[in-house]
């Protein structure tokens, strides 16, 4: 009797360890790894872009004696990209049998703009005798400014959509290289309420 139990147990075990042992060639298998290794970048940048701006001030109020002018130069590196911090195999919908996959991300967003001190010029200044210069408050206020019309000005640049373009080409490559022969990536507004 205590053999047949033995037997009876050990036949669990083996049931078990095959159900605990996952296929690795498996498309299921691999698609869990990439989710997995894509949690732990919660941000993919896809696009990188310089931008140059020009930023000019001028101070000639009609009670003030003499002109205060100044005109600059900047250049602004800009990435986009697409926030994986929810990304989950709930983002992902596998068919097997069909080796297909459609992943669902949110729309590209601007993940940084980075304005270096060292790529702003002075092109131009004119003050009056009568007037103070321009202070680094002033200055950097006006490169702020110049930050502001840069942001209002993405949509124009295109920046996002390329974004998304290439978010698609790069979850679609690294898909297809899993195995999938067709793969789908669909696109959802970050903010909506009804979002995954």
């Amino acid at each position: 009797m205590f053999y047949g139990i033995k037997k009876y147990l050990i036949c669990i075990a083996c049931c078990l360890l095959v159900l605990a042992c996952e296929d690795k060639d498996s498309l299921d298998y691999k698609a869990k790894a990439a989710v997995e290794q894509m949690q732990d970048v919660s941000q993919l940048a896809t696009v990188e872009y310089t931008v140059s701006k020009v930023i000019k001030a001028e101070d000639n109020a009609w009670y003030k004696i003499g002109d205060r002018k100044i005109l600059f130069t900047c250049e602004a590196y800009l990435k986009a990209g697409v926030d994986l911090s929810n990304f989950s195999m709930q983002s992902v919908e596998i068919d097997g049998a069909e080796k297909s996959v459609t992943i669902t991300i949110p729309h590209a967003e601007l993940l940084v703009i980075n304005i270096p001190p060292d790529k702003i010029k002075n092109v131009y200044q004119k003050v009056g005798v009568l007037r103070s210069d321009f202070s680094a408050q002033e200055r950097n206020a006006l490169v702020k400014q110049g930050e502001q019309d840069i942001l209002k000005d993405i949509e124009s640049f295109g920046i996002l959509q390329q974004a998304d373009q290439n978010a698609v080409e790069f979850f679609t490559s690294m898909f297809r290289q899993m195995g999938f022969e067709h793969v789908t990536v669909n696109f959802y507004v970050k903010n909506e309420k009804n979002r995954l």
